[in-house]
Protein backbone atom coordinates (compact mmCIF):
# COMPACT_ATOMS: atom_id res chain seq x y z
CA UNK A 1 0.00 0.00 0.00
CA UNK A 2 1.32 3.47 -0.89
CA UNK A 3 0.19 6.53 1.09
CA UNK A 4 1.31 9.91 -0.76
CA UNK A 5 0.10 13.27 -1.91
CA UNK A 6 0.76 13.05 -5.47
CA UNK A 7 1.20 10.40 -7.44
CA UNK A 8 3.46 9.94 -10.91
CA UNK A 9 2.76 7.32 -13.33
CA UNK A 10 5.32 6.71 -15.42
CA UNK A 11 5.69 3.18 -15.33
CA UNK A 12 5.61 2.09 -19.22
CA UNK A 13 3.22 1.63 -22.19
CA UNK A 14 1.51 -0.71 -19.86
CA UNK A 15 0.60 1.44 -16.45
CA UNK A 16 -0.92 -0.27 -13.81
CA UNK A 17 -1.47 3.57 -12.98
CA UNK A 18 -3.16 4.18 -16.15
CA UNK A 19 -5.30 1.02 -15.94
CA UNK A 20 -6.40 1.49 -12.28
CA UNK A 21 -7.88 4.82 -12.90
CA UNK A 22 -9.68 3.63 -16.06
CA UNK A 23 -7.98 6.21 -18.07
CA UNK A 24 -8.23 5.05 -22.52
CA UNK A 25 -6.14 5.17 -24.51
CA UNK A 26 -6.61 7.01 -28.35
CA UNK A 27 -5.07 6.27 -31.57
CA UNK A 28 -3.61 3.29 -33.70
CA UNK A 29 -1.76 -0.07 -32.21
CA UNK A 30 0.04 -2.13 -33.73
CA UNK A 31 0.95 -0.17 -37.16
CA UNK A 32 3.93 -2.55 -37.31
CA UNK A 33 5.58 -5.49 -35.03
CA UNK A 34 9.10 -6.12 -35.00
CA UNK A 35 11.60 -8.21 -33.28
CA UNK A 36 14.41 -6.58 -32.00
CA UNK A 37 17.67 -8.78 -32.04
CA UNK A 38 20.24 -7.18 -29.57
CA UNK A 39 23.55 -8.53 -31.01
CA UNK A 40 27.27 -7.05 -29.88
CA UNK A 41 29.99 -7.07 -32.55
CA UNK A 42 32.57 -5.15 -32.15
CA UNK A 43 34.58 -6.85 -35.19
CA UNK A 44 31.66 -5.08 -37.36
CA UNK A 45 33.42 -1.66 -37.09
CA UNK A 46 36.32 -2.21 -38.58
CA UNK A 47 34.71 -4.67 -42.00
CA UNK A 48 32.55 -1.27 -42.38
CA UNK A 49 35.11 1.44 -44.64
CA UNK A 50 33.73 4.23 -43.07
CA UNK A 51 30.49 3.55 -43.47
CA UNK A 52 28.97 4.93 -40.14
CA UNK A 53 25.81 5.69 -39.50
CA UNK A 54 22.80 5.55 -36.71
CA UNK A 55 20.26 3.61 -38.99
CA UNK A 56 21.01 0.94 -41.71
CA UNK A 57 18.53 -0.21 -44.18
CA UNK A 58 18.86 -3.85 -44.94
CA UNK A 59 16.49 -5.25 -48.49
CA UNK A 60 18.29 -8.25 -49.47
CA UNK A 61 16.91 -11.97 -50.59
CA UNK A 62 16.74 -13.10 -47.01
CA UNK A 63 15.52 -10.53 -44.79
CA UNK A 64 14.47 -6.89 -44.18
CA UNK A 65 15.24 -5.03 -41.80
CA UNK A 66 16.64 -1.53 -39.67
CA UNK A 67 20.06 -1.79 -37.85
CA UNK A 68 20.55 0.72 -35.01
CA UNK A 69 23.44 1.17 -34.18
CA UNK A 70 23.46 2.03 -30.83
CA UNK A 71 27.30 2.02 -30.37
CA UNK A 72 29.50 1.20 -33.21
CA UNK A 73 32.83 1.87 -31.13
CA UNK A 74 32.14 -0.45 -29.02
CA UNK A 75 29.96 -2.86 -31.42
CA UNK A 76 26.39 -2.44 -29.85
CA UNK A 77 23.31 -3.13 -32.62
CA UNK A 78 20.00 -3.92 -32.80
CA UNK A 79 18.02 -5.69 -35.73
CA UNK A 80 14.67 -4.53 -35.92
CA UNK A 81 13.27 -7.64 -37.87
CA UNK A 82 9.27 -7.01 -38.86
CA UNK A 83 6.76 -10.09 -37.82
CA UNK A 84 3.32 -10.42 -38.45
CA UNK A 85 1.67 -11.53 -35.19
CA UNK A 86 -1.79 -12.82 -36.86
CA UNK A 87 0.10 -15.91 -38.16
CA UNK A 88 3.44 -15.43 -36.81
CA UNK A 89 4.78 -15.53 -32.34
CA UNK A 90 7.50 -13.18 -32.41
CA UNK A 91 9.72 -15.78 -30.39
CA UNK A 92 12.71 -16.47 -32.20
CA UNK A 93 15.19 -19.58 -31.11
CA UNK A 94 19.19 -18.58 -31.29
CA UNK A 95 19.49 -19.95 -34.15
CA UNK A 96 16.75 -18.19 -36.09
CA UNK A 97 18.23 -14.99 -34.38
CA UNK A 98 21.98 -16.21 -35.98
CA UNK A 99 20.45 -17.05 -39.13
CA UNK A 100 18.92 -13.53 -39.33
CA UNK A 101 21.87 -11.60 -37.67
CA UNK A 102 24.05 -13.67 -40.66
CA UNK A 103 21.50 -12.28 -43.41
CA UNK A 104 22.08 -8.78 -42.33
CA UNK A 105 25.38 -8.20 -42.09
CA UNK A 106 26.37 -10.59 -45.23
CA UNK A 107 23.96 -8.90 -47.64
CA UNK A 108 21.83 -12.12 -48.16
CA UNK A 109 24.55 -14.29 -50.37
CA UNK A 110 23.97 -17.49 -48.18
CA UNK A 111 27.22 -16.30 -46.92
CA UNK A 112 28.30 -19.69 -44.90
CA UNK A 113 28.84 -19.28 -40.78
CA UNK A 114 28.54 -21.17 -37.64
CA UNK A 115 26.97 -20.75 -34.29
CA UNK A 116 27.36 -21.88 -31.08
CA UNK A 117 25.32 -21.04 -28.18
CA UNK A 118 24.98 -17.65 -28.51
CA UNK A 119 28.05 -16.76 -30.39
CA UNK A 120 28.18 -16.97 -34.20
CA UNK A 121 30.91 -16.52 -36.79
CA UNK A 122 31.29 -16.34 -40.64
CA UNK A 123 33.19 -19.43 -42.41
CA UNK A 124 36.09 -19.36 -44.41
CA UNK A 125 33.29 -19.79 -47.30
CA UNK A 126 31.82 -16.54 -46.62
CA UNK A 127 34.71 -14.77 -48.22
CA UNK A 128 37.42 -12.92 -47.48
CA UNK A 129 35.27 -9.59 -46.46
CA UNK A 130 33.43 -11.61 -43.79
CA UNK A 131 35.38 -14.34 -42.93
CA UNK A 132 36.36 -14.60 -39.02
CA UNK A 133 33.70 -12.15 -38.58
CA UNK A 134 31.31 -12.61 -34.94
CA UNK A 135 29.35 -11.31 -33.16
CA UNK A 136 26.96 -12.55 -29.75
CA UNK A 137 23.41 -12.58 -29.28
CA UNK A 138 22.34 -10.31 -26.62
CA UNK A 139 18.41 -10.49 -26.17
CA UNK A 140 15.17 -11.00 -29.00
CA UNK A 141 12.59 -9.53 -27.85
CA UNK A 142 8.96 -8.62 -29.73
CA UNK A 143 7.63 -5.45 -29.82
CA UNK A 144 4.44 -3.54 -31.23
CA UNK A 145 4.87 -0.10 -32.98
CA UNK A 146 2.35 1.98 -31.59
CA UNK A 147 0.81 5.74 -32.01
CA UNK A 148 -1.21 6.43 -28.86
CA UNK A 149 -1.72 9.07 -26.45
CA UNK A 150 -4.23 9.15 -23.22
CA UNK A 151 -7.26 10.31 -23.17
CA UNK A 152 -6.41 12.43 -19.70
CA UNK A 153 -3.05 13.37 -18.51
CA UNK A 154 -3.67 13.36 -15.40
CA UNK A 155 -7.24 12.63 -12.54
CA UNK A 156 -7.48 14.26 -9.24
CA UNK A 157 -4.05 13.98 -7.74
CA UNK A 158 -2.68 11.40 -10.18
CA UNK A 159 -0.58 11.74 -13.42
CA UNK A 160 0.96 10.33 -16.10
CA UNK A 161 3.99 11.03 -18.24
CA UNK A 162 6.35 9.02 -20.58
CA UNK A 163 4.83 6.61 -22.28
CA UNK A 164 2.29 5.77 -19.70
CA UNK A 165 0.74 9.01 -21.28
CA UNK A 166 1.95 8.35 -24.90
CA UNK A 167 4.27 5.93 -26.88
CA UNK A 168 5.32 7.10 -30.06
CA UNK A 169 6.65 5.09 -33.80
CA UNK A 170 10.30 5.32 -33.45
CA UNK A 171 10.46 7.68 -36.32
CA UNK A 172 11.59 10.89 -35.63
CA UNK A 173 12.74 9.71 -31.74
CA UNK A 174 10.26 11.86 -30.05
CA UNK A 175 9.62 9.33 -27.35
CA UNK A 176 12.23 10.07 -24.92
CA UNK A 177 12.34 13.79 -25.75
CA UNK A 178 9.12 13.99 -24.87
CA UNK A 179 9.02 11.72 -21.97
CA UNK A 180 11.22 14.38 -20.55
CA UNK A 181 9.31 17.10 -21.45
CA UNK A 182 6.49 15.80 -19.76
CA UNK A 183 8.45 15.27 -16.41
CA UNK A 184 9.94 19.03 -16.89
CA UNK A 185 6.50 20.54 -16.85
CA UNK A 186 5.38 18.66 -13.93
CA UNK A 187 8.16 18.44 -11.53
CA UNK A 188 8.04 22.44 -10.78
CA UNK A 189 4.51 22.77 -10.61
CA UNK A 190 4.03 19.81 -8.08
CA UNK A 191 7.35 21.18 -5.94
CA UNK A 192 5.97 24.75 -5.84
CA UNK A 193 2.17 23.34 -4.91
CA UNK A 194 4.64 21.37 -2.06
CA UNK A 195 6.04 24.20 -1.02
CA UNK A 196 2.76 26.44 -0.46
CA UNK A 197 4.09 28.71 -3.64
CA UNK A 198 1.03 27.78 -5.70
CA UNK A 199 -2.05 27.18 -5.94
CA UNK A 200 -2.93 23.30 -7.21
CA UNK A 201 -5.27 25.10 -10.34
CA UNK A 202 -1.47 25.45 -11.13
CA UNK A 203 -1.27 21.51 -12.20
CA UNK A 204 -4.50 21.73 -14.16
CA UNK A 205 -2.03 23.67 -17.35
CA UNK A 206 -0.10 19.95 -17.05
CA UNK A 207 -2.61 18.66 -19.15
CA UNK A 208 -3.51 22.02 -21.29
CA UNK A 209 0.48 22.57 -21.92
CA UNK A 210 1.30 18.70 -23.00
CA UNK A 211 -1.87 17.49 -24.53
CA UNK A 212 -1.54 19.52 -27.56
CA UNK A 213 2.23 19.19 -28.04
CA UNK A 214 2.19 15.30 -27.45
CA UNK A 215 -0.49 14.80 -30.10
CA UNK A 216 1.47 17.28 -32.28
CA UNK A 217 4.00 15.05 -32.04
CA UNK A 218 2.10 12.17 -32.54
CA UNK A 219 1.17 12.99 -35.56
CA UNK A 220 4.43 13.79 -36.80
CA UNK A 221 5.92 10.49 -35.78
CA UNK A 222 3.04 8.29 -37.84
CA UNK A 223 3.57 10.48 -40.88
CA UNK A 224 7.66 9.98 -40.48
CA UNK A 225 6.46 6.25 -40.76
CA UNK A 226 4.38 6.49 -43.57
CA UNK A 227 7.22 8.88 -45.42
CA UNK A 228 10.17 6.02 -44.55
CA UNK A 229 7.95 3.42 -46.59
CA UNK A 230 8.41 5.21 -49.61
CA UNK A 231 12.03 3.96 -50.31
CA UNK A 232 10.55 -0.09 -49.97
CA UNK A 233 7.48 1.09 -51.78
CA UNK A 234 10.45 2.38 -55.05
CA UNK A 235 11.13 -1.04 -55.77
CA UNK A 236 7.94 -2.76 -55.31
CA UNK A 237 7.71 -3.47 -51.49
CA UNK A 238 4.29 -1.96 -50.27
CA UNK A 239 3.00 -2.40 -47.84
CA UNK A 240 -0.74 -2.77 -48.56
CA UNK A 241 0.76 -6.16 -50.09
CA UNK A 242 1.96 -7.16 -46.62
CA UNK A 243 -1.25 -6.64 -45.20
CA UNK A 244 -3.51 -8.01 -47.53
CA UNK A 245 -1.51 -11.27 -47.45
CA UNK A 246 -1.73 -10.95 -43.51
CA UNK A 247 -5.35 -10.48 -43.66
CA UNK A 248 -5.64 -13.71 -46.40
CA UNK A 249 -3.66 -16.01 -43.76
CA UNK A 250 -5.39 -14.59 -41.01
CA UNK A 251 -9.06 -15.28 -42.45
CA UNK A 252 -11.92 -17.81 -41.87
CA UNK A 253 -10.63 -19.83 -44.10
CA UNK A 254 -7.34 -19.67 -43.69
CA UNK A 255 -7.34 -20.38 -39.75
CA UNK A 256 -8.71 -23.84 -40.29
CA UNK A 257 -4.86 -24.68 -40.79
CA UNK A 258 -2.41 -25.39 -38.09
CA UNK A 259 -0.68 -21.72 -36.94
CA UNK A 260 2.80 -23.34 -38.20
CA UNK A 261 1.48 -24.10 -41.71
CA UNK A 262 -0.31 -20.45 -42.21
CA UNK A 263 3.59 -19.49 -40.86
CA UNK A 264 5.19 -20.80 -43.21
CA UNK A 265 3.25 -19.72 -46.27
CA UNK A 266 3.96 -16.17 -44.97
CA UNK A 267 7.09 -16.34 -45.25
CA UNK A 268 7.30 -18.26 -48.33
CA UNK A 269 5.17 -15.43 -49.73
CA UNK A 270 7.75 -12.81 -48.54
CA UNK A 271 10.72 -14.29 -49.75
CA UNK A 272 9.00 -14.75 -53.07
CA UNK A 273 8.39 -11.05 -53.34
CA UNK A 274 12.13 -10.63 -52.05
CA UNK A 275 13.84 -12.40 -54.53
CA UNK A 276 13.81 -9.65 -57.11
CA UNK A 277 16.07 -7.78 -54.54
CA UNK A 278 18.77 -9.79 -55.88
CA UNK A 279 19.31 -7.53 -58.28
CA UNK A 280 20.55 -4.88 -56.55
CA UNK A 281 23.86 -6.13 -55.31
CA UNK A 282 25.80 -6.97 -58.31
CA UNK A 283 28.11 -9.79 -55.48
CA UNK A 284 31.39 -8.03 -56.38
CA UNK A 285 31.71 -6.77 -52.46
CA UNK A 286 30.76 -10.30 -50.78
CA UNK A 287 31.05 -13.78 -52.36
CA UNK A 288 28.80 -16.01 -51.20
CA UNK A 289 31.32 -18.92 -51.76
CA UNK A 290 34.94 -19.51 -52.02
CA UNK A 291 34.41 -20.82 -55.63
CA UNK A 292 31.95 -17.93 -56.91
CA UNK A 293 34.93 -15.47 -57.92
CA UNK A 294 33.18 -14.03 -60.73
CA UNK A 295 29.47 -13.80 -61.44
CA UNK A 296 28.40 -14.98 -65.19
CA UNK A 297 28.20 -12.49 -68.08
CA UNK A 298 24.33 -13.09 -68.30
CA UNK A 299 23.79 -12.82 -64.45
CA UNK A 300 26.08 -9.40 -64.93
CA UNK A 301 24.17 -8.32 -67.89
CA UNK A 302 20.72 -9.06 -66.07
CA UNK A 303 22.03 -7.70 -62.52
CA UNK A 304 22.96 -4.01 -64.70
CA UNK A 305 19.83 -4.07 -66.66
CA UNK A 306 17.54 -4.52 -64.06
CA UNK A 307 19.65 -3.80 -61.01
CA UNK A 308 20.42 -0.18 -61.79
CA UNK A 309 17.39 1.07 -62.20
CA UNK A 310 15.81 -0.44 -58.96
CA UNK A 311 18.86 1.24 -57.41
CA UNK A 312 18.24 4.53 -58.50
CA UNK A 313 14.40 3.79 -57.71
CA UNK A 314 15.31 3.79 -54.25
CA UNK A 315 17.86 6.41 -54.12
CA UNK A 316 15.24 9.08 -55.37
CA UNK A 317 12.86 9.26 -52.30
CA UNK A 318 15.99 10.72 -50.44
CA UNK A 319 17.11 13.21 -53.01
CA UNK A 320 13.84 14.31 -53.02
CA UNK A 321 13.81 14.45 -49.02
CA UNK A 322 10.44 11.96 -49.10
CA UNK A 323 12.18 9.66 -46.76
CA UNK A 324 11.69 9.70 -42.82
CA UNK A 325 14.08 12.48 -41.72
CA UNK A 326 16.59 12.34 -38.28
CA UNK A 327 16.39 15.63 -36.97
CA UNK A 328 13.31 17.70 -36.16
CA UNK A 329 14.58 20.85 -34.46
CA UNK A 330 11.51 22.73 -35.08
CA UNK A 331 9.85 20.29 -33.48
CA UNK A 332 12.26 19.48 -30.38
CA UNK A 333 13.39 22.94 -28.96
CA UNK A 334 10.13 25.32 -30.58
CA UNK A 335 7.60 23.80 -28.46
CA UNK A 336 5.27 27.08 -27.39
CA UNK A 337 2.50 26.50 -24.49
CA UNK A 338 -0.53 28.00 -25.00
CA UNK A 339 -1.43 31.01 -22.61
CA UNK A 340 -3.28 29.82 -19.38
CA UNK A 341 -2.42 29.30 -15.76
CA UNK A 342 1.87 28.88 -16.13
CA UNK A 343 1.59 31.85 -19.50
CA UNK A 344 0.90 35.36 -19.46
CA UNK A 345 0.44 37.10 -22.74
CA UNK A 346 2.64 39.86 -22.88
CA UNK A 347 0.52 42.42 -25.34
CA UNK A 348 2.22 41.93 -28.47
CA UNK A 349 -0.65 40.16 -29.94
CA UNK A 350 1.44 37.18 -30.75
CA UNK A 351 -0.62 33.56 -30.87
CA UNK A 352 1.29 30.44 -30.67
CA UNK A 353 3.00 29.31 -33.32
CA UNK A 354 3.89 25.41 -33.39
CA UNK A 355 5.49 22.93 -35.56
CA UNK A 356 3.12 20.99 -38.29
CA UNK A 357 2.51 17.64 -39.08
CA UNK A 358 4.89 17.52 -41.81
CA UNK A 359 7.09 20.37 -41.08
CA UNK A 360 11.07 19.89 -40.76
CA UNK A 361 12.03 23.32 -40.26
CA UNK A 362 14.93 24.93 -38.36
CA UNK A 363 14.62 26.37 -34.86
CA UNK A 364 14.00 30.19 -34.93
CA UNK A 365 14.39 31.08 -31.25
CA UNK A 366 12.27 34.07 -29.95
CA UNK A 367 11.44 35.41 -26.58
CA UNK A 368 7.09 34.48 -26.79
CA UNK A 369 5.57 33.54 -23.61
CA UNK A 370 5.46 29.86 -23.97
CA UNK A 371 8.30 29.46 -25.87
CA UNK A 372 12.04 28.08 -24.34
CA UNK A 373 14.25 30.46 -23.31
CA UNK A 374 17.10 30.27 -25.84
CA UNK A 375 20.54 29.90 -25.25
CA UNK A 376 23.29 32.34 -25.16
CA UNK A 377 26.63 32.17 -24.60
CA UNK A 378 27.26 34.42 -21.01
CA UNK A 379 30.26 35.78 -19.18
CA UNK A 380 30.29 36.69 -15.84
CA UNK A 381 33.13 40.12 -14.68
CA UNK A 382 34.69 38.35 -12.28
CA UNK A 383 32.71 37.08 -8.44
CA UNK A 384 30.14 34.97 -8.03
CA UNK A 385 26.16 34.06 -8.69
CA UNK A 386 24.67 34.94 -5.82
CA UNK A 387 21.72 32.51 -4.67
CA UNK A 388 22.71 30.31 -7.41
CA UNK A 389 22.28 26.34 -7.48
CA UNK A 390 24.11 23.97 -9.36
CA UNK A 391 27.07 26.30 -10.22
CA UNK A 392 30.47 26.75 -9.40
CA UNK A 393 30.98 30.02 -7.40
CA UNK A 394 33.23 31.77 -8.26
CA UNK A 395 31.94 31.26 -12.11
CA UNK A 396 35.25 31.27 -13.96
CA UNK A 397 33.81 29.95 -17.43
CA UNK A 398 31.46 31.53 -19.96
CA UNK A 399 27.51 30.04 -19.10
CA UNK A 400 24.80 29.64 -20.80
CA UNK A 401 21.76 31.21 -20.84
CA UNK A 402 19.77 28.19 -19.81
CA UNK A 403 22.27 27.20 -17.22
CA UNK A 404 21.88 30.64 -15.17
CA UNK A 405 18.45 30.22 -15.03
CA UNK A 406 17.68 26.66 -14.10
CA UNK A 407 20.96 27.41 -11.56
CA UNK A 408 18.65 30.63 -10.35
CA UNK A 409 15.44 28.70 -10.47
CA UNK A 410 16.08 26.51 -7.23
CA UNK A 411 16.66 28.05 -4.06
CA UNK A 412 19.79 26.57 -2.73
CA UNK A 413 18.85 26.00 0.99
CA UNK A 414 15.08 25.06 0.48
CA UNK A 415 15.01 23.78 -3.18
CA UNK A 416 12.15 25.44 -3.49
CA UNK A 417 11.04 26.59 -7.07
CA UNK A 418 11.11 29.79 -7.85
CA UNK A 419 11.04 32.46 -11.26
CA UNK A 420 13.91 33.97 -12.71
CA UNK A 421 13.24 37.43 -14.13
CA UNK A 422 16.09 37.80 -16.82
CA UNK A 423 16.73 41.69 -17.84
CA UNK A 424 18.19 43.56 -20.33
CA UNK A 425 20.56 46.00 -19.45
CA UNK A 426 22.82 46.20 -16.25
CA UNK A 427 22.16 46.48 -12.50
CA UNK A 428 20.91 49.73 -12.72
CA UNK A 429 17.86 48.42 -14.64
CA UNK A 430 17.86 45.77 -12.42
CA UNK A 431 17.22 47.58 -9.53
CA UNK A 432 14.34 49.08 -11.05
CA UNK A 433 12.66 45.55 -11.56
CA UNK A 434 13.07 44.88 -7.88
CA UNK A 435 11.95 48.06 -6.73
CA UNK A 436 8.81 47.22 -9.21
CA UNK A 437 8.38 44.11 -7.79
CA UNK A 438 9.71 44.22 -4.57
CA UNK A 439 6.67 42.46 -2.59
CA UNK A 440 7.50 39.32 -4.57
CA UNK A 441 10.74 39.35 -4.61
CA UNK A 442 10.82 39.82 -0.66
CA UNK A 443 9.18 36.29 -0.73
CA UNK A 444 11.67 34.36 -2.56
CA UNK A 445 9.55 33.05 -5.25
CA UNK A 446 11.42 35.56 -7.22
CA UNK A 447 15.35 36.19 -8.53
CA UNK A 448 16.70 38.77 -11.60
CA UNK A 449 19.34 38.76 -13.24
CA UNK A 450 20.90 40.99 -15.73
CA UNK A 451 22.28 40.56 -19.29
CA UNK A 452 23.77 43.35 -20.80
CA UNK A 453 26.28 44.12 -24.58
CA UNK A 454 30.04 44.95 -23.93
CA UNK A 455 29.09 48.32 -24.24
CA UNK A 456 26.71 48.42 -21.82
CA UNK A 457 28.99 46.64 -19.16
CA UNK A 458 31.69 48.52 -19.85
CA UNK A 459 29.49 52.03 -19.43
CA UNK A 460 28.63 50.31 -15.57
CA UNK A 461 31.56 49.55 -14.72
CA UNK A 462 32.98 53.13 -15.38
CA UNK A 463 29.98 54.82 -13.26
CA UNK A 464 30.80 52.21 -10.61
CA UNK A 465 27.16 51.18 -10.00
CA UNK A 466 26.75 50.34 -6.60
CA UNK A 467 26.72 45.89 -5.84
CA UNK A 468 23.50 44.61 -5.20
CA UNK A 469 22.26 41.16 -4.75
CA UNK A 470 21.47 40.06 -8.02
CA UNK A 471 24.52 39.67 -10.87
CA UNK A 472 24.80 40.92 -14.53
CA UNK A 473 26.54 39.19 -16.84
CA UNK A 474 27.86 40.42 -20.56
CA UNK A 475 26.42 38.52 -23.51
CA UNK A 476 28.45 37.38 -25.64
CA UNK A 477 26.79 37.33 -28.75
CA UNK A 478 25.07 41.14 -27.98
CA UNK A 479 22.41 39.48 -29.63
CA UNK A 480 20.32 37.62 -26.96
CA UNK A 481 17.74 40.69 -26.08
CA UNK A 482 16.96 41.20 -30.04
CA UNK A 483 16.68 37.76 -30.32
CA UNK A 484 13.72 38.00 -27.18
CA UNK A 485 12.68 41.32 -28.51
CA UNK A 486 13.48 43.77 -26.04
CA UNK A 487 14.42 47.13 -25.54
CA UNK A 488 17.28 48.04 -23.06
CA UNK A 489 15.48 47.44 -19.54
CA UNK A 490 12.71 45.16 -20.72
CA UNK A 491 12.45 41.64 -19.25
CA UNK A 492 11.25 38.00 -19.32
CA UNK A 493 10.05 36.05 -16.70
CA UNK A 494 10.92 32.43 -17.01
CA UNK A 495 9.41 29.40 -14.92
CA UNK A 496 11.56 26.78 -13.29
CA UNK A 497 11.57 24.55 -16.47
CA UNK A 498 13.04 27.04 -18.93
CA UNK A 499 9.96 28.53 -20.54
CA UNK A 500 9.22 32.17 -20.66
CA UNK A 501 6.31 32.57 -18.93
CA UNK A 502 5.37 36.95 -19.38
CA UNK A 503 7.69 39.14 -21.38
CA UNK A 504 7.95 43.17 -20.93
CA UNK A 505 9.51 44.56 -24.15
CA UNK A 506 9.74 47.74 -21.89
CA UNK A 507 11.41 48.92 -18.99
CA UNK A 508 9.39 49.13 -16.04
CA UNK A 509 9.09 53.26 -15.87
CA UNK A 510 6.88 52.71 -18.76
CA UNK A 511 3.51 52.87 -19.29
CA UNK A 512 2.77 49.30 -18.74
CA UNK A 513 -0.75 49.34 -17.60
CA UNK A 514 -2.59 46.28 -18.80
CA UNK A 515 0.49 44.16 -18.73
CA UNK A 516 1.19 44.63 -15.04
CA UNK A 517 -2.45 43.75 -14.43
CA UNK A 518 -2.08 40.55 -16.70
CA UNK A 519 1.12 39.81 -14.93
CA UNK A 520 -0.03 40.82 -10.83
CA UNK A 521 -3.45 38.02 -11.80
CA UNK A 522 -1.29 35.77 -13.31
CA UNK A 523 0.95 35.66 -10.42
CA UNK A 524 -1.88 35.24 -8.25
CA UNK A 525 -3.47 32.54 -9.65
CA UNK A 526 -0.49 30.80 -9.84
CA UNK A 527 0.02 31.44 -5.84
CA UNK A 528 -1.02 30.15 -2.97
CA UNK A 529 -4.89 30.81 -1.99
CA UNK A 530 -3.37 32.54 1.08
CA UNK A 531 -0.40 34.61 -0.41
CA UNK A 532 -0.72 38.07 -1.86
CA UNK A 533 2.26 39.18 -3.75
CA UNK A 534 0.29 43.16 -4.14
Amino acid sequence: EISCTYLIGADGSRSKVRELCGIMMSGKRGIENFVSIHFKSPDLRSRMAGRGAMLFFVFNTEVIACIVAHNIEEGDWVAQVPYSPAVQSGQLSDCECHRLVAACIGGGHGAQYSSTGRMGCFNREAGAKLRGLQWELCSAKPWSMDGTMANLFHQDRVFLAGDAAHQFPPSGGFGLNTGLQDAHNLAWKIAAVHHKRASEKLLCSYSSERQPVVSRALDLAIDNHRRGLSVPASIGLHREMLGTLESTLSGPIMTMMPAQVRSQLLETSMRLGQKPLALLDSGEDIQSSATSQVQSPMTKFVSTLFGTPMKEAMRQPAERRESIPMIFPHNDLGIRYPHGLAVCKDGRGESPSNPGRSSVRLHVPTGVPGSRLHHSWLRLKGGTLPHADGLPNPVTEDISTLDLASSLAVCPSSQEPRYVLLVSGDRSHCRAWWNKMEMLSETGSLQIAGICTEKEMASALQADIEQDDYCVLQDLSNQWASTCALRTGGAVLVRPDGHVSWRSCNPPDSDLGDLFAQLQHFLQTAASDSTSFY
